[in-house]
């Protein structure tokens, strides 16, 4: 998906000034356009889960139908034991398989469109103010690092000012690798880190001597998208005070 921020950096500085005379550059209009960009979003994720309800819903309900034909009809015992293994199997590879596969997919997702849009944004102000660095000139451990240093050195902006929206989508930075390198499959080692972030969000369980993520409620999704917005708005409205201010 193309976003707007994506629009905007492929302008050249020119069309960048028509476009944005404040020079509030790096999330233009954040507001406006994430709401719009993150609706997609959030529609995307509330359909996808509504089919699977409707897909467990038809499941429970053909399971009833039958069993209750079964007593009816006074079926073998044998067919009721084959009718729950089925249910079962089914259930749990729609409530658990799908859905696990299903959320954690959505957590890469919102990720990549944060990372996408930090770095694009630091792209806009460097190329507005003339800098003689972009962000992927600078050193870090990772591109979330690097934005963090680019928003002090170029913007004067504290991430102390970013929080906690901040710390809370660097945990998601560490939940999405977790998903991408390990299959969300946690080291035993490393379960402390996410204890208290994953209060109400998602479970680590053990599954055939492994630990694994499982997210719990969709509304896990939600809030890490009200944090991107939260934090673009931050990042906004600080640019447009550090500019009002003088100091970049």
């Amino acid at each position: 998906m193309y976003t707007l921020f994506f629009i905007f950096t492929t302008m050249n500085k020119k069309e960048l000034k028509k476009l944005m005379p404040e020079k509030h550059v790096f999330c233009p209009f954040a507001k406006y356009i994430l709401d719009s960009e993150l609706d997609i979003y959030r529609d995307f994720i509330k359909f996808n889960e509504n089919n699977i309800a409707l897909e467990l819903n038809k499941i429970e309900k053909r399971f009833n139908e039958t069993k209750n034909l079964f007593v009816a009809n006074n079926a073998p015992y044998e067919y009721f034991e084959i009718l729950e293994e089925n249910f079962e199997s089914n259930h749990d590879k729609l409530n658990s398989k799908y859905l696990i596969n299903l959320r954690n997919s959505q957590v890469i997702m919102l990720y990549s469109y944060l990372e996408i849009n930090l770095k694009k944004g630091c792209d806009n102000f460097s190329k507005w103010h003339d800098k003689e660095y972009r962000l992927n000139d600078l050193n870090g451990f990772n591109d979330f690092d690097k934005v963090k240093k680019f928003l002090k050195k170029s913007m004067s902006i504290k991430i102390a000012d970013l929080e906690p929206e901040w710390s809370f989508l660097n945990n998601i930075r560490l939940l999405r690798n977790v998903i991408v390198h390990s299959h969300g499959v946690i080291n035993r080692d490393d379960v402390s880190k996410f204890e208290k972030f994953s209060t109400n969000r998602f479970e680590i369980i053990e599954r055939e001597e492994k630990l694994e993520l499982m997210i719990i409620k969709s509304n896990f999704l939600f809030e890490i998208m009200d944090n991107i917005q939260l934090l673009f708005e931050k990042i906004n409205e600080l640019e447009k005070d550090n500019l009002k201010k003088g100091i970049i």
